[in-house]
């Protein structure tokens, strides 16, 4: 039989694109690598090589390549050196203080039997009212509104009370009370409101002084009044 030699290994497409052995145990740790994988950088020919090739790609790819991967390291990483800055303690103790009044606000308020009280009735009444609020939101399958006989006894009510009238509040005696209720002082009351509404009117489109001390006589006098 004819010597074929040895069988020769075809690899996938993306084995072909593994530059680097996976190892089942890494050069460096998670700690150590965590501390220093950000200053990895490719060698340099300041660093004392004689001489520097690039197999598979050129200096500039590599240096790409280096670049995205310190950065998707960064992403998944744990910082462990970070400190936090003057800034942050700065505000975490102004943070700090505001809570300890807060906590000083909340102790004397739970030791005030006073306060402790109204907050129950507090807390009580805002229960009623939600659930009155829900019941009252309740509504039947197929009907717009929640309950017909409620919206008409609340209807039934609007429609049934006094319409609101100021002399209700008057005194029954007296003369003022008397004056209030003439047809004649809600006439001149009217008049006079319509006359300074219109000397509103004449102020500002015919007076040409900014203050009351550049008008002239007309409008001075009458501001007088």
């Amino acid at each position: 039989e004819e010597d074929k030699g040895p069988p020769q290994a075809e690899l996938s497409e993306e084995e072909l694109k593994i530059r680097f052995k996976p190892q089942a145990i890494p050069d460096l740790t998670e700690q150590v690598l965590a501390e220093s994988f950000a200053s990895f950088s490719l060698p340099e020919e300041s660093d004392g090589f004689a001489e520097i090739r690039y197999a598979w790609e050129d200096q500039a790819a590599c240096k790409n390549y280096v670049r995205k991967w310190i950065l998707a390291k960064k992403l998944t990483t744990r910082v462990e050196d970070l400190q936090p800055s003057e800034w942050f303690f700065t505000k975490l103790s102004d943070w700090q203080k505001i809570l300890q009044e807060w906590q000083l606000k909340q102790k004397e308020f739970r030791q005030d039997p006073m306060r402790r009280e109204a907050a129950k009735v507090r807390a009580q009444k805002e229960k009623e009212k939600k659930e009155k609020e829900e019941a009252s939101a309740s509504t039947r399958p197929g009907m717009v509104f929640p309950d017909a006989g409620a919206m008409k006894d609340a209807l039934r009510e609007q429609m049934m009370k006094p319409q609101y009238c100021v002399t209700q509040f008057y005194w029954k005696t007296g003369f003022t009370q008397w004056l209030a209720r003439h047809p004649r002082f809600e006439q001149v009351t009217l008049f006079v409101i319509a006359m300074n509404a219109m000397w509103i009117w004449i102020d500002t489109d015919l007076n040409p002084g900014e203050v009351l001390t550049d008008s002239p006589p007309a409008f001075q006098i009458v501001e007088e009044l």
